[in-house]
């Protein structure tokens, strides 16, 4: 059943010149299994675990991550100095979920830069 979801938490961006080798690797370390009817390891990020979000070709790694009870759309996120981003995801989980509720907040602190 969808339901709206509030979502806090911390995570922190990956270096890489390589990201679909990465995405294997992260697969392989997570003993996820790359689906026959996915043609990357990149989409099976996306689709298989909330532990790694891909936008526009950068993959973060969610560091921390709380649910709580509250209503409301709200995408923010914040760089900190050390490299993290802090953010705050409230949002219909029938209408987007985790990893696009990600992408809006990234498109709005990029945009707000």
């Amino acid at each position: 059943m969808s339901d709206y979801e509030t979502r806090i938490g911390k995570m922190k961006k990956l270096d890489t010149d390589n990201l679909e080798g990465l995405c294997e690797i992260i697969c392989n370390q997570l003993n996820i299994t790359k689906p026959e009817y996915l043609d990357t390891y990149k989409e099976c990020i996306k689709y298989e675990t909330e532990k790694y979000v891909i936008v526009d070709n950068n993959i973060y790694e969610i560091i921390q991550d709380k649910d709580v009870d509250d209503y409301g759309d709200i995408f923010e996120a914040t760089e900190k100095i050390d490299g993290t981003i802090d953010y705050t995801l409230r949002y219909y989980n029938g209408g987007c979920g985790f990893s696009e509720a990600i992408e809006r907040a990234l498109n709005k602190l990029n945009k707000d830069k």
